[in-house]
């Protein structure tokens, strides 16, 4: 999960590994949304890639600004901070560069409680969004 104020996830349009870069993104006006706890906010629906998603060379996006309020963010980064907290920087599997991870669960069990705690708000929202 980056920890920026907006989240963007991509979905893809095929279950194939696209075959070019996905350098082309655009996105349709926000829309207002109600999920979860009561989380009011925007949805932004795009493409990146290209418009045919046929081929499997393009990916379908939700952006969602303020999923992340700044102060839920400020206070997670706070806490890392204060804990200094220990990052995976192992290589990726996919593109050989490193991870930057740290681990909140791992093997389906909470390694960290405390930061779990902060970021589980987010990540119900995440799946509220994802469930409707």
């Amino acid at each position: 999960m980056l920890l920026l104020p907006d989240v963007c996830a991509a979905a893809l349009h095929t279950s194939a590994a696209p075959t070019v870069a996905l350098r082309y993104q655009h996105f349709g006006p926000p829309t207002p949304v109600n999920i979860g706890d009561g989380w009011s906010g925007a949805e932004r629906i795009g493409i990146a890639g290209r418009d045919d998603s046929s081929d499997g060379d393009s990916r379908k996006l939700f952006h969602l600004p303020g999923l992340l309020p700044e102060s839920e963010r400020a206070t997670l980064l706070s806490e890392l901070e204060r804990r200094e907290a220990k990052f995976d920087t192992e290589l990726d599997t996919v593109d050989a560069q490193a991870t930057f991870m740290c681990r909140i669960v791992e093997g389906g069990e909470v390694t960290d409680t405390d930061l779990a705690a902060h970021i589980w708000p987010v990540c119900a929202r995440l799946c509220a969004y994802v469930q409707e």
